[in-house]
C-alpha cells in the first residue's frame, strides 16, 4: 500500500484535492485520512461513476443489438452463407479495442482522461447510429466493408472509454478498486443481455435503422451529462510515467493478464460453439438456446459484484486462482470432457457448467486488476492516474484480445477435434494456468 505523506495538514489538502477534483493524490491506504474524508464528502464522484457505469451498459447494448439479424441481413444480400464476413465485422470491434486500449492507457494522463471518457463515448454513439444506414445497401460487399469499418470506429471509442473511464473511476474510489471494476463488469454484462432481445425487437417493428439511431441517440446525450459532471482528473505533481513493459515484467502482473486472456478467449469460444452443439445434440430452438447465454450471463453479472466486495475485502490473487479452477470445472462439465468417458452430455450439464464459467471468469476480471496495483505499488509504484491507466489498459487489451482470437479458434478446434476435446482443452489451459499462478504466488516472485 502506499503510504500517506503526513496528517499535520491532512483536512485542508483534502479540502483542496476534492475542490479541484484531484483525486491522484489520495492513496488507497484506508487509514488515510485524506481517503477518509474523501469517502465522506466527494459525492460527486458517485454522481460521475454512475454515469459511467451507465454509458459502459448502453454501449454494450450497442454492440449486441445486430445478433439477431445482421448475419441473416448478409446471408440474403450475399445470396449464400456468410459466416466468415459476419465474424470479420463483428471481430472488427474487438480487434480495434484491442489496439486502442494499449495506446489509451499508455498516454491516458497525457491526453486527458476526461477528453477521452466523452470522445469515446461520442464515437461509439455516433458510429452506433451512422451504422443504422448502412442497411439500405443493396450490395452485399459495400454492405460488409463499411460495417467493419463502422464497427472499427466503435472499437476505437469503446478502447477509449472502456480504458478511461474504470481508471478514472478506480481512481476516484482508491480503497474499493474490485467494487468499483466489478460495476463496469456488471453493466456490460447487462448489456450483453439487453443488446440482442432488444435490437431484435425494435428491428420486427421499426426495421434496421432504428435499433441503432436509438441507442446510439441516448450514448450521445449521456456523453452530454459526462461532459458536464465529469471532474477534470489531472496528474499529481509527482507523477511519473508508468510503462506497461515494466508491469508485464513483474510474474504475478503477467499471469494476471494471460487469466484474463484466457478467461475472455474460453467465452468467446463457448459462445461460438455452444449454441451449434445444443442444436446438433438435443435439436434445441434458437428461444430455448439463448437461455444457456441468458442465465449464464445474469450468473455472470451477480457474481462479479459479489466477487469485487470480496476481493476489497481479502487478497485478489486467491480470488483470481478459484476463479481459474471454478472456469475449469465448467468446462470439463460442459462437454462433458474426454476425460468422463463414462458420462453422456445432458442440458443440465450444460447449464450447470456455463453457469461455473462465468462465475470463474467474473471472479478473474474483478479480481486482476486490483492483484495488479497491488503488486505494482509492491514493488515501490506509486498509486496514481498513470499507474491506473496502464494497469486499465493492460486489462481491457487483454479482454479484447482474448474475445477476439476466442470466437475463431474455438470453431477451428470444434470442425477439427470435436465440441468435448475443445472443451476439455480450454480446462486444460484453464488448470495450467492456475498451477503456474500459485507457483509464482508461492515463489513471492
Amino acid at each position: 500500500m502506499s503510504s500517506s505523506t503526513g496528517l499535520e495538514d491532512d483536512d485542508d489538502e483534502a479540502r483542496s484535492l476534492l475542490d479541484s477534483h484531484d483525486f491522484t493524490a489520495i492513496r488507497r491506504d484506508s487509514s488515510d485520512s485524506r481517503a477518509q474524508y474523501c469517502n465522506s464528502v466527494g459525492r460527486g464522484r458517485y454522481v460521475s461513476t454512475t454515469l459511467l457505469v451507465l454509458c459502459m451498459f448502453l454501449n454494450f447494448t450497442a454492440f449486441f443489438l445486430l445478433a439477431p439479424f445482421y448475419p441473416q441481413i448478409v446471408a440474403k444480400k450475399k445470396g449464400g452463407a456468410a459466416d466468415t464476413e459476419v465474424g470479420v465485422v463483428l471481430g472488427s470491434i474487438n480487434f480495434a479495442a484491442f489496439i486502442f486500449a494499449i495506446l489509451f492507457g499508455k498516454y491516458m494522463d497525457r491526453i486527458g482522461p476526461k477528453f477521452l471518457v466523452v470522445a469515446g463515448a461520442v464515437l461509439v454513439g455516433g458510429s452506433t447510429i451512422i451504422f443504422g444506414f448502412v442497411g439500405s445497401i443493396d450490395n452485399w460487399i459495400v454492405f460488409v466493408a463499411l460495417s467493419a469499418v463502422i464497427r472499427f470506429v466503435m472499437g476505437v471509442g469503446e478502447g477509449a472509454f472502456d480504458t478511461t473511464s474504470i481508471a478514472v473511476a478506480v481512481t476516484m474510489f482508491p480503497a474499493q478498486t474490485a467494487t468499483v471494476w466489478s460495476l463496469f463488469e456488471v453493466a456490460a454484462g447487462l448489456g450483453v443481455i439487453t443488446g440482442p432481445p432488444l435490437g431484435g425487437f425494435l428491428y420486427e417493428t421499426h426495421g434496421f435503422l432504428i435499433p441503432f439511431v436509438v441507442v446510439g441517440s441516448i450514448i450521445l446525450v449521456t456523453a452530454v451529462f459526462l461532459f458536464g459532471v465529469l471532474p477534470t482528473v489531472t496528474p499529481a505533481s509527482d507523477q511519473t510515467p508508468v510503462a506497461m513493459s515494466s508491469l508485464l515484467k513483474m510474474p504475478p502482473v503477467l499471469m494476471a493478464v494471460l487469466s484474463i486472456f484466457w478467461s475472455c478467449a474460453g467465452f468467446g469460444m463457448l459462445t461460438t460453439i455452444v449454441s451449434v452443439f445444443l442444436d446438433n445434440t438435443f435439436h434445441w430452438s434458437p428461444t430455448k438456446i439463448s437461455t444457456v447465454f441468458l442465465s449464464s450471463s445474469a450468473i455472470y453479472g451477480v457474481s462479479a459484484f459479489i466477487f469485487g466486495l470480496l476481493a476489497d475485502a481479502t487478497k485478489p490473487r486467491v480470488l483470481l486462482i478459484a476463479g481459474l479452477v471454478a472456469a475449469a470445472c465448467g468446462n470439463l462439465l460442459i462437454g462433458p470432457s474426454i476425460a468422463f468417458t463414462f458420462l453422456t452430455s445432458e442440458p443440465w450439464m450444460v447449464y450447470v457448467g456455463m453457469g461455473l464459467y462465468s462465475a470463474g471468469a467474473s471472479a478473474i476480471q474483478v479480481s486482476a486488476g486490483l492483484d495488479i496495483i497491488q503488486t505494482a505499488v509492491a514493488r515501490g509504484y506509486k498509486e496514481n492516474l498513470s499507474l491506473n491507466g496502464c494497469v486499465s489498459g493492460l486489462v481491457m487489451a487483454s479482454t479484447f484480445l482474448g474475445q477476439a482470437i476466442g470466437s475463431p479458434v474455438g470453431g477451428a478446434l470444434t470442425v477439427e477435434f470435436g465440441f468435448r476435446y475443445s472443451t476439455s482443452f480450454m480446462a486444460f489451459i484453464m488448470i495450467t494456468q492456475a498451477a503456474v499462478s500459485l507457483i509464482v504466488t508461492l515463489c513471492h516472485c
